[in-house]
């Protein structure tokens, strides 16, 4: 069975973002760790064996973390920290880190802004500047991505993406699936990746420290997993832009068929989709508050053409 064979029947989305990670992760344990800090009968087997017995392995992480999806990717994002800012250990970091984040925003703004520079430099500012920052910052450079393409669609569209995206996403053609889920496994990869290789570097780290496996001249190579944790957190942010793109592109070309589909006529204008519309929208999918009547379709409005009874 090829490795497309494989991602046919598990989904390439769980192969790419989470199996990979986890593989390689308990590899580095299982061939990383002293024997100390190994179970003994895995020591007995041999290393084919032992690749094995880490897919099986990987196989149940990669999908204990595909449920916790949504907490890893929050806390990625720097809602823990939002959530508990006020705490006297916290607020030091927490505003240190916003404080960041606010400058390099401040940065992109004063290039799109200044009107001395090249139209070519304010024109890539502008495009950073919607792609990684929204009007409500978060302490995390991916947070503000991820953030900047759920705000996109309420600040273009007046349409809330939050609620929206489920029912878009079932819009999507096979293609565009497709190419969504390619994007949100690349995310999913790095994430983990970053995650694993923390939870690697202290383990082996704690390796080291108890059974001293190696000379101290060699203890330099147990910060490796913490700094492909950090290459994997910068290599995030760039994959929740690509994502980002995906998702926005498909609110833009949906978002109308989700008004047809609601039994909502089509915005005559701009103005009205932005403050009449979609806000009804908004309400109706987050509040359960019924649909204004003249945003509805008319009972005789079928979308046929009148047929000649006389043909």
């Amino acid at each position: 069975m090829t490795p497309s064979d494989v991602a046919g029947v598990l989904s390439r989305y769980f192969i790419v973002g989470f199996f990979v990670p986890t593989f390689f992760a308990l590899s580095a344990l299982a061939f990383g760790a002293s024997s100390d800090a190994l179970p003994d009968d895995l020591e007995a087997y041999s290393d084919g064996a032992k690749i094995a017995i880490v897919g099986g392995s990987a196989l149940l992480v990669g999908l204990a973390l595909m449920g916790l999806n949504y907490q890893v990717m929050r806390a990625f994002e720097g809602y823990p920290l939002m959530a508990h800012a006020s705490n006297r250990a916290v607020k030091p970091v927490y505003d240190w880190l916003v404080a960041r984040q606010e400058a390099a925003n401040d940065e992109l703004v004063r290039v799109r802004d200044d009107a001395a520079r090249p139209d070519a430099d304010r024109n890539d500012a502008a495009w950073r500047l919607g792609f990684r920052y929204s009007d409500r910052l978060l302490p995390t450079g991916f947070g503000n991505v991820v953030r900047a393409f759920e705000r996109q669609s309420r600040v273009r569209w007046g349409l809330n993406s939050i609620s929206a995206w489920p029912r878009i996403d079932l819009l999507l053609n096979d293609q565009e699936r497709e190419i969504e889920a390619n994007h949100r496994g690349e995310v999913g990869f790095f994430l983990n990746g970053c995650l694993l290789g923390t939870v690697v570097g202290l383990l082996l780290l704690a390796d080291l420290l108890i059974h001293q496996t190696v000379p101290a001249y060699w203890a330099w190579a147990y910060l490796i997993p913490f700094g492909l944790a950090y290459g994997m957190y910068r290599a995030s942010i760039g994959a929740a832009i690509r994502w980002g793109s995906v998702v926005k592109a498909a609110i833009d070309l949906h978002r109308l068929e989700l008004y047809k589909l609601l039994g909502l006529r089509e915005p005559v204008s701009f103005t009205e989709e932005r403050d009449v519309l979609a806000p009804a929208v908004n309400r109706f999918l987050l509040y359960a508050e019924p649909l204004p009547d003249e945003l509805r379709v008319p009972a005789d409005d079928n979308g046929d053409e009148e047929v000649d009874e006389d043909e």
